[in-house]
């Protein structure tokens, strides 16, 4: 509603009036962050009255929020967790409320940085579930949270019962479903579900927030503060009358890599590892510095301090520090010209593609859509049997609204470079149903999928409702020269 997509006004113009409620919104992403501004500026301006949800913000994204709706902050801002600010229109300067929230005990969250290279760490995930506790590891990559849910099931000891799972973007509509549903009910809130002999969930950021999950014990890959501290939030999120021993007080560690902030920055972000294309290095600096050497972290009396410890960049800094800062504000500083230049005020009608510019530095992806078995062709017509167990007959060149349904069910995001090779070997009817699709179905014997043109494509794709989407990379020995570049070209 407030970029510059098709139809942005008629967008804007059906929010006119109503209450917007924007939940989840944290500090870090200063691209997204500038498109909430300028959401919230043109919420206001047609009437709405909007509504601003964040565990996690610190005074300098408020403060941005507040200048959004056209006002100040004053002068003596309570520091108090949690906090209401209201910002009446026509009003000058903000108003905070302070919240009377029921006396509770604080809640001390042991904490410890550990190396994710050693087996100890592996080892005290295994042990902890066999001694019947729920472990919940959170990893930044889907392919590091597939490695390690192969890793914990190679180690855990057979006949323990030990429930594992996994849960990350890259699976079927259907599967993941399925999958937050059924671990929604193993580790939420009722005890009568709870696994008894032991869990394992590994995850990525899905299970992040607004997921209803808690675990006796937590493991997670480094983040920036706010999403530590969100993380955190599915560690003894109920109070239960029973946890393991040696369980029963909440314990999370981080999974810290040896970094010498000293070192140039490309050095530094090997020694971060993926996680390094996932948030900014010098976020990752500044957990370090605040967390590497605490022991807990009281909850909620440590949250506000540490947002805005977070948010404060130290007098002197280690060379590669300073390095990868420096790089952190240049990109800043294109991210807010980039949110600037794609409002629909400030630009010409851009497209209508999903999530169009929604993210910064989003990378271009597609759908891998699995069927039950290659599609038949049969009497003028086109027989495709989805994995949801449906099957669906079509005339070529005709729409169906319940195949193109069944199709997106059954779809899987992955990255761009996954399916390039597919794609202009694909049906025509696929196109008429789904863009930027290609289709497989499994092999008989295996999860490999097979496709149209699969033996010339770069990237062995497989499938499985317990892995989820998973690839390599197909080994292809050099053509020869033999004096002719044509040929060898």
């Amino acid at each position: 509603a407030t970029m510059a997509a098709k139809h942005s006004g008629l967008r804007l113009f059906g929010l006119s009036g109503k209450v917007v409620i924007l939940d989840e919104i944290h500090s870090y992403d200063a691209y997204t962050s500038a498109l909430v501004d300028g959401l919230v500026e043109h919420l206001l301006a047609v009437g709405c009255s909007v509504i601003v949800l964040s565990a996690t913000l610190t005074n300098r994204r408020r403060r941005e929020l507040i200048a959004a709706a056209g006002a100040i902050e004053p002068a003596e801002m309570p520091q108090d967790y949690p906090l209401v600010t209201r910002v009446r229109t026509g009003d000058e300067c903000a108003d905070p409320i302070l919240v009377k929230t029921e006396a509770s005990p604080a809640t001390r969250v042991q904490l410890k940085c550990e190396s994710p290279e050693g087996p100890q760490c592996w080892s005290a995930i295994t042990d902890a579930a066999e001694a019947g506790a729920c472990v919940l590891v959170i990893r930044n990559t889907v392919r590091s949270a597939q490695e390690t849910f192969r890793a914990i099931r190679g180690m855990l000891r057979a006949g323990t019962g030990v429930k594992t799972g996994l849960i990350h973007s890259r699976f079927t509509h259907l599967d993941r479903q399925k999958n937050e549903a059924e671990w929604m009910t193993l580790l939420g809130r009722d005890d009568s579900h709870r696994p008894r002999n032991g869990a394992v969930l590994v995850a990525t950021q899905v299970v992040e927030q607004s997921v209803d999950i808690d675990a006796d014990l937590l493991i997670t890959d480094p983040a920036p503060v706010d999403l530590i501290l969100q993380r955190i939030g599915r560690l003894h999120r109920h109070r239960r009358d029973f946890r393991p021993s040696g369980y029963e007080e909440p314990s999370c560690r981080v999974l810290w890599p040896d970094i010498d902030w000293s070192a140039q920055e490309k050095e530094i972000r090997n020694s971060i590892g993926p996680s390094a294309w996932v948030y900014p290095p010098f976020s990752i600096y500044q957990v370090e510095r605040l967390l590497r050497e605490r022991k807990s972290i009281v909850l909620p009396d440590d949250i506000r301090p540490l947002l805005e410890a977070s948010d404060e960049v130290p007098g002197t800094l280690p060379e590669g520090a300073a390095e990868v800062k420096e790089t952190l504000d240049r990109d800043i500083a294109k991210m807010l010209t980039c949110a600037a230049r794609e409002r629909w005020d400030r630009n010409v009608a851009l497209g209508d593609t999903e999530g169009l510019k929604t993210r910064w530095g989003d990378q271009r992806t597609g759908f891998v859509v699995i069927l039950e078995r290659a599609p038949i062709r049969r009497s003028g017509r086109i027989e495709i049997a989805t994995i949801d167990g449906t099957t669906h007959s079509i005339v070529p060149g005709e729409f169906s609204f319940q195949l193109a349904k069944a199709l997106h069910e059954c779809a899987v995001r992955a990255p761009w470079y996954l399916i390039a090779d597919h794609l202009p070997r694909q049906d025509r009817w696929l196109a008429g149903h789904m863009e930027d699709a290609m289709v497989s179905w499994r092999n008989a014997d295996s999860f490999q999928l097979d496709s149209p043109g699969a033996d010339e494509a770069s990237y062995q794709l497989s499938y499985s409702p317990t892995e989820g989407l998973t690839y390599a990379k197909k080994f292809r020995p050099p053509i020869p020269n033999h004096g002719n570049y044509d040929y060898w070209h």
